[in-house]
C-alpha cells in the first residue's frame, strides 16, 4: 500500500516531467485523439523508471462489460465512478440506462473536462470526492485503479466505510483487483 512519504513522478513523452493526472490526462487524450494508444511513465520514489500505455484505459474490456451491464440498477438510479478517467466505464452504463445520474471524480482537468463534453447527461464531474454531493448511491465504481485515489491504506479504508454507509438498500460497489472486476 502506499504511503504518505512515497514520491510519485510521471512523464509523458519526450521526458517532460508533469504531475500524475497531468502525464496521464495528457497521454490519454493524445492517445483519444490520434487514435493511437500513447504512452507515459512512472517512478515511484528513487525506484524503477516504468513505462505504461494508455491502451488499458481507452475502451471497457470484455469482462468489465459483463460486470458493468449485469448489475440491476434502477431508473435514475446515481452511479459515483472513482477515478473516472475519460468516462469508459461511464459510457458503458450509459448505453445500459439513458435515465442513470452519473457523479464523476477525476483529479485531472483535461479528462475531467472530456467527461463533461463526451458523457450524456444527466452528469457531473468534480475534481475532488470532498466536491461530490452526499446523495445516497446505487453504484459506486472504483475501477482501474480507483482505490489508489482513495490515499493511503489507512485514509482508504476510512473512505470505504463512508462510501458504502451512502449506498441505497441493495446498491453495489465495484472494485477492480489486480486488473480483475469484483462486485
Amino acid at each position: 500500500s502506499a504511503n504518505s512519504t512515497e514520491m510519485l513522478r510521471f512523464f509523458s513523452y519526450p521526458s517532460q516531467e508533469f504531475d500524475m493526472p497531468t502525464a496521464f490526462g495528457r497521454a490519454m487524450l493524445k492517445s483519444v485523439n490520434s487514435g493511437i494508444p500513447q504512452q507515459f511513465g512512472m517512478q515511484i520514489d528513487n525506484g524503477p523508471f516504468m513505462r505504461m500505455t494508455c491502451r488499458d484505459f481507452l475502451d471497457t474490456r470484455g469482462e468489465e462489460n459483463q460486470v458493468l451491464l449485469r448489475i440491476a440498477l434502477p431508473d435514475h438510479g446515481k452511479v459515483l465512478d472513482i477515478g473516472c478517467g475519460i468516462g469508459r466505464h461511464l459510457k458503458t452504463l450509459r448505453q445500459k440506462s439513458k435515465t442513470l445520474e452519473f457523479l464523476g471524480v477525476e483529479t485531472c482537468d483535461l479528462m475531467r473536462d472530456y467527461c463533461v463534453h463526451s458523457i450524456p447527461g444527466p452528469a457531473r464531474f468534480f475534481a475532488g470526492l470532498d466536491d461530490v454531493p452526499q446523495d445516497s448511491l446505487d453504484l459506486i465504481v472504483l475501477m482501474g485503479n480507483g482505490l489508489g485515489v482513495l490515499g493511503n491504506e489507512q485514509k482508504a479504508t476510512n473512505r470505504l466505510k463512508e462510501l458504502v454507509s451512502r449506498l441505497n438498500k441493495g446498491g453495489t460497489i465495484l472494485i477492480e483487483k489486480i486488473g480483475r472486476a469484483h462486485v
